[in-house]
């Protein structure tokens, strides 16, 4: 993760082939801070 981009959203697949948004909050004293959203969906693919 780049700082300054906290906020930043990331679209990806999950191991079990869902969908996910991923925001990086930033780091905090804990470690590094996410949300995340996953959809019950097949995530799209490359794979035309």
């Amino acid at each position: 993760m780049v700082y300054g981009l906290e906020g930043t959203w990331y679209c990806m697949p999950t191991s079990a082939n869902h969908l996910a948004a991923v925001e990086w909050l930033g780091d905090s004293a804990d470690g590094p801070q996410f949300h995340y959203i996953l959809w019950d969906v097949t995530a799209p693919s490359d794979d035309g």
